[in-house]
C-alpha cells in the first residue's frame, strides 16, 4: 500500500485539534507524529518480517552481552595477574624457600 497522502490524513486532524494551542504543545505533538512515522517505517509490518526482525535483534543482544562478559572476565583475569606480579616481582630460589619458611616460623623474619 503506498503511503501517499497518509501524512496529510493524520496531520490534518492533529493540527485541527491543536488550533489555538501554545506553540510548544504543537511542536511536541508534531515531533511525536514524526517519531510514530519513523517507527512505522523502520519496523517491518509483515508478520514474518517482524518475527525475523525481532529474532535478529534478540540474537544481537545476546551476542553483545556474551562479548561484554568475556571482556569483563579477561579484564578481571588481567588485573589479578598484574596484582600477582606486583606482589611477588622476583621469585625466590627453590633452596631459599624452606629456609625462609623456617625463619618465619621462628619469628626472625618480618
Amino acid at each position: 500500500m503506498p503511503r501517499t497522502g497518509l501524512g496529510a490524513t493524520v496531520l490534518t486532524p492533529v493540527l485541527g485539534a491543536l488550533a489555538g494551542a501554545p506553540w510548544t504543545v504543537i511542536i511536541i505533538a508534531l515531533a511525536l507524529v514524526l517519531v510514530f512515522f519513523a517507527l512505522q517505517t523502520l519496523i517491518p509490518q509483515d508478520s514474518k518480517d517482524r518475527l525475523a526482525w525481532w529474532q535478529d535483534r534478540r540474537a544481537h543482544t545476546v551476542r553483545r552481552r556474551r562479548d561484554r562478559e568475556l571482556r569483563r572476565t579477561r579484564r578481571r583475569q588481567d588485573r589479578l595477574e598484574r596484582r600477582r606480579k606486583k606482589a611477588d616481582p622476583t621469585p625466590l630460589p627453590q633452596a631459599a624457600a624452606p629456609a625462609l619458611a623456617e625463619s618465619a616460623a621462628r619469628g626472625e623474619v618480618r
